[in-house]
């Protein structure tokens, strides 16, 4: 079963990192080069952030 990030809590994370100025990327690249965890890419599980 894929995991998504709801709507909500997707704003939640943006309205975090627009309070924080000092947070300027966050980028995680998984270390076997796998993208997916459960086949589904972030760019789909996530897609406002």
């Amino acid at each position: 079963m894929p995991f998504y990030e709801t709507e909500k809590a997707q704003q939640e994370i943006i309205a975090a990192l627009e309070r924080n100025s000092s947070v300027r990327a966050a980028l995680i690249e998984c270390p076997s080069g796998i993208a997916t965890i459960d086949g589904m890419t972030n760019r789909v599980r996530a897609p406002l952030v």
